[in-house]
């Protein structure tokens, strides 16, 4: 009796989304200042964005103590995170480098635990006055469908979808002609050897280019 075989089809034509689970923050919380905030996007494992405030207040004592909470005016989700950092006296980060925001969605999808890199983040005083504290990095992504497509000297064919990413599709072979031109055209994209062009001198094993 032969084995039973499964096909599995993967359908290229949509990109699955991808949950954040990592962001990295950078830029100066102002010492005279004392406040700063910045709004991180996070995906959830459906694709849906969540707008997600991160609030720096700066401690009376001790010094160059910073406090940080994360909150959403997105009522679909609940926001839990925060934490304390610590400068030193040339204004780079002592203590407190890293931290989680942890959201659970009300839209059924998976709960969302973001590991937040603080350590690019220096405490100085700003010619503005002003704190000023951006997202550096962030994973996630929503879904996407496939826009287009190329095909690379590799002979890798990359897709391009509506979200910004691409993924392989698939792959060619190539093969490489003395004369490409010399080639005869027998069909809308098929082409046969000429004594013009040679016979193939070599060929390229895909994804090596």
């Amino acid at each position: 009796v032969p084995a039973s075989t499964t096909t599995v089809v993967v359908n290229k034509r949509v990109l699955a989304p991808e949950a954040t689970t990592r962001a990295a923050l950078s830029g100066n919380l102002d010492i005279n200042a004392g406040s700063g905030n910045t709004t991180i996007t996070m995906y959830d494992s459906l694709g849906t964005a969540h707008e997600v405030k991160v609030t720096f207040a700066k401690s009376a004592t001790p010094a160059n103590t910073w406090t940080w909470q994360a909150s959403s005016t997105d009522t679909s989700i609940g926001v839990v995170g925060a934490g304390t950092i610590t400068f030193n006296a040339d204004g780079t980060i002592y203590t407190g480098g890293s931290g989680t925001i942890s959201a659970l969605t009300t839209n059924g999808s998976n709960r969302l635990n973001v590991a937040v890199d603080f350590s690019s983040i220096a405490q100085y005083t700003g010619s503005s006055g002003a704190s000023n504290v951006a997202v550096a990095d962030r994973d996630g992504y929503s879904s996407g469908t496939l826009q287009g497509f190329s095909i690379g000297t590799d002979g890798i064919v990359q897709g391009s979808y509506s979200n910004g990413q691409r993924q392989p599709l698939g792959e060619v072979g190539l093969a490489v002609f003395t004369n490409p031109e010399g080639m005869e055209k027998i069909g809308e994209n098929l082409y046969t050897t000429t004594v013009n062009s040679g016979d193939y001198s070599g060929a390229v094993e895909v994804g090596t280019g």
